[in-house]
Order: structure tokens, then C-alpha cells, then sequence
């Protein structure tokens, strides 16, 4: 997916082929944190939502004519269908821009702020390069959902309905609901369902990671109450995750969410019951030990006292055999930078998922930087999508290794050579991206022979030398 990002704070132009795994490096105030959260905030449930809410409030100029058709036909008759797959086909690319479009009227409450504004941002996305798999991920969606009045649980009066490669869309009433479900009530309902999905085609969900993380990850808090109605996934239904609209900075907001949720709401018996039909949700699990094992050295628990659920953290010595078990506020800064990841693999990761990570270096020695890098691309191949912030020359090195290693035509040869020692870890050039943010704008610095070019780090390097060499 390309998007072109125009007058973003200080970046000026910004064009990003957004790749299973992009980086964004820079020297620090250029923007790299705004131009991620804004692609994440658009491509996730809040651009989705904002927009929902403005077609419902008829706030936008353009409008989908077999929507308004649809919702007419289930008060005329009872039912309604639509041909879902031609209708993606012809409006999925014009969808996602005019949610983008819609961003410079949200992005002061999307960021938070008071005091900035947003009134000359421009974002244009293009879906060409991956439209067959975007139109294929609409084919192949499952939906099965329903609308009914009132608090106590009854029968829908007005459902979806989707099998999964069928190209038709089906909405159809059990009785009469002419005086029983107002015209707003179904047309969100349609609406709903139909953005949602055309949304969520791109990625399945959006999860931030801002730097905060190590700070709120210590919190023993509760899920805040929703300011807006619940947004719930509907692309798999064996892990439907409920998140809310926070208040403040939303990336920041969702990432509280995703913790309260974990305190509140986590089940492992659930999850491992999910991942015996999901294969993908049973490898995510899998990488969520892997990454306590093997740059961890321990594990991270949510366990249930008195006061409710905390997260612990168990060390291990693999030469002694100890091991002591403490709460996450006593735990090193590394352990509280990664336990966030952990968690959510084990019990939230669903395929197709962008995560939206600041600087996952944090905190990190350069041993464990490295490490880190080869588990992001190791997330990559396991079907998630990565886009994070980086200032670390080692995790940006050790990529073209790993890149280089995805060439050789003998992987298990050379993956003792790596820190994770495995050659899932190698990943195609064709499956990353790395760009320069400056004040120039963002560049890409990644070449046709996978070679990374990042002069932000080696002109630092080569000025100390020279310092040195003065001296």
C-alpha cells in the first residue's frame, strides 16, 4: 500500500510504500512518531469509526448510492443483497480515501491536542499493488452479525450474513420492523458492517505501542468505561476483541485499552481452545514464549490475588535452575519495554494485525536490539504486519543480514550464525521497507541489492572518529 502524506507537522512530503515490515529512522523531532500513528490511526478502528459516524450524521459530500438502496429494500421487502466483492472492487481504494480524507478534522483529538492544527494535512492512498489480495481477503470474510433493541438478549431483528468465498452479502429481517427499528438504527447497521469489513480488509486491526508502554504496563488499573459505542472485529470470529474510544492521545489510549482488556477480560483456556482452529493464533503463542525464552530469560504471567489480576514476572538461570518471581514494577526496564508484546501475542493476536511500534529498541542492550529484530521479521513471516520508529543503528544493520540470509539456498546452514538461531527469522527485501525521515521529507534508503543506506547513524559515527582523531 502507498500512501503520500503532505504537511504533517514538519514533514513536508512523505510518500510510504507500506511493506509487511516498514522502518522509519531519523534524527529526533522529524516526525517519525506523528507520520506512524497517523497511518496507523487511519488504517485501524479510529479513522474507521470517525467515518461511520460522519456518513450516519450525513457530514461528508460523498455518499454510496446501492448503500442507500440496500437500506431501502430491507424496509420495502424484508431483505436486501449486494455483490460485496464488486462493490470492494469498485469502492474499496475511494473508501480508505475518504477516510484519510477525513483525518485533518479528527487528527487534533486523534493526537490529543489543543494547539495543533491539522488543516493543511493531505494523505492519498493507492491499493494497486495490493488489490488481488485485498479483494481476496473480502471474498474469502465470513460475517455473520445482528441487530436487536432493547438490554435483554433476544433474537436479532435484523441480520448479516456472509459465507466465506460466496461474493454476495446478505441482510434479511425475521418480521416486520417497520415500527420496531427506527431508519438510522439499520442504516448504521449496514453501514457498520459493510465499512468495517471494506476497513479491515487492509488490516484485520491496528495495535499501538507507544514508548509510554514501560510506564502503564506497571499500572494494576481496570479498563476505562467507553466514551463511544465498542468497535468489535468481526474478520474472525473465535477472537472477537471489544476496544474502546479513549480520551487523550488515542494511541496511547488504545494501548491502555489492550492492557485493561488483558486484566479484565484475558483467558488462556479460551485462547487455547481458538488456537486449535486457528493455526496462526497457536503460532502467535508460540513466539510469545519464544520471545520470553530467548531475549527475556523468563516469564510473564497475569496471575489472580485478592486485589484482582497483576502481571508477574518470573526470572530463570539456565545454569542454576533458579529462578524468583517478582511484580512487573520490580522487573528490569526491558522486561516492562517487551512484556506488552508478550502478552499480546499470547492472548490477542489475530492474522493480518499492523503493529505500531515506537522505537522497540527501548531500553534494550545492543545484543537484545539485535535479537529484537530478528523476532519482528520472525512476526512478519508469521503473517502481522510491523511498522515501527527506530533509532538503533544495530537493529537497522542486523536487517540486511537478515535479509541477505533470506538469499541462501541453504537457510538451516547458516542459522546458528544469528541470535535467535532460526531461519525463520530470514525475510525477503520484497517484505521490507525502510525510509529517512528528515526535514527533506522521508526517503527510501533501502536499495534494489538490500543494502540500507543510513547515513543519520554513520555520519554520527564518522564525526566522533574525527573528534577522536583531532583530539
Amino acid at each position: 500500500m502507498k500512501i503520500t502524506v503532505r504537511n504533517l507537522g514538519v514533514v513536508k512530503v512523505a510518500e510510504i510504500d507500506l511493506k509487511p515490515l516498514t522502518i522509519l529512522v531519523g534524527p529526533n523531532n522529524m516526525g517519525k512518531t506523528w507520520l506512524a500513528y497517523t497511518i496507523g490511526g487511519i488504517l485501524g478502528r479510529y479513522g474507521w469509526q470517525r467515518y461511520l459516524d460522519a456518513y450516519i450524521e450525513n457530514d461528508l459530500p460523498k455518499k454510496y448510492p446501492e448503500l442507500e438502496g440496500l437500506v431501502q429494500d430491507i424496509f420495502d421487502k424484508g431483505s436486501a443483497v449486494i455483490d460485496f466483492v464488486e462493490f470492494a472492487e469498485t469502492y474499496g481504494e475511494e473508501y480508505i480515501n475518504n477516510v484519510a480524507h477525513l483525518a485533518p478534522e479528527w487528527m487534533p483529538d486523534f493526537m490529543g491536542t489543543e494547539r495543533i492544527k491539522f488543516d493543511q494535512l493531505e494523505i492519498q492512498l493507492s491499493l494497486e499493488e495490493t488489490k488481488k489480495r485485498y479483494i481476496d481477503r473480502i471474498a474469502n470474510v465470513r460475517i455473520t452479525s445482528g441487530i436487536a433493541m432493547g438490554k435483554q438478549k433476544q433474537e436479532p431483528l435484523l441480520r448479516a450474513r456472509k459465507d466465506a468465498k460466496d461474493r454476495k452479502l446478505y441482510f434479511y429481517t425475521s418480521e416486520n420492523i417497520t415500527e420496531k427499528l427506527p431508519h438510522s438504527a439499520v442504516a448504521g447497521f449496514v453501514y457498520g458492517i459493510i465499512f468495517q469489513e471494506l476497513h479491515q480488509a487492509a488490516y484485520s486491526n491496528v495495535q499501538f505501542f507507544p514508548t509510554e508502554r514501560t510506564t502503564f504496563i506497571t499500572f494494576p488499573f481496570k479498563a476505562q468505561p467507553p466514551t463511544t459505542e465498542p468497535v468489535t472485529s468481526t474478520v474472525n470470529d473465535d477472537e472477537q476483541v471489544e476496544q474502546t474510544v479513549g480520551r487523550g492521545c488515542w494511541a496511547i489510549d488504545d494501548f491502555i485499552n489492550m492492557i485493561g482488556y488483558l486484566y479484565t477480560r484475558s483467558n488462556i483456556s479460551r485462547r487455547a481452545s481458538s488456537s486449535k482452529k486457528n493455526k496462526a493464533i497457536k503460532c502467535y503463542m508460540q513466539l510469545a514464549q519464544d520471545l520470553q525464552e530467548q531475549i527475556l530469560y523468563g516469564k510473564i504471567d497475569l496471575e489472580s490475588s485478592d486485589l484482582g489480576k497483576e502481571i508477574l514476572f518470573t526470572t530463570t538461570e539456565p545454569e542454576s535452575n533458579k529462578s524468583m518471581t517478582m511484580e512487573i514494577p520490580l522487573a528490569s526496564s526491558m522486561v516492562k519495554e517487551l512484556a506488552p508484546l508478550v502478552l499480546f501475542l499470547r492472548y490477542l493476536a489475530i492474522p493480518g494485525e499492523l503493529l505500531v511500534i515506537d522505537e522497540p529498541e527501548m531500553n534494550l542492550h545492543p545484543e537484545a536490539q539485535a535479537k529484537i529484530i530478528e523476532f519482528l521479521a520472525m512476526l512478519v513471516n508469521a503473517g502481522l504486519n510491523v511498522l515501527i520508529t527506530t533509532h538503533s543503528p544495530y537493529l537497522v544493520d542486523h536487517l540486511a543480514n537478515l535479509m541477505e540470509a533470506y538469499k541462501n539456498e541453504n537457510p538451516d546452514a547458516i542459522r546458528d550464525k544469528f541470535f535467535l538461531q532460526t531461519s525463520d527469522a530470514f525475510i525477503a527485501k520484497d517484505c521490507v521497507a525502510v525510509y529517512e525521515v528528515s526535514s527533506a521529507g522521508a526517503k527510501s534508503i533501502l536499495d534494489d541489492d538490500g543494502i540500507i543506506h543510513w547515513d543519520t547513524f554513520s555520519d554520527v559515527t564518522r564525526q566522533l572518529t574525527q573528534i577522536h582523531f583531532d583530539l
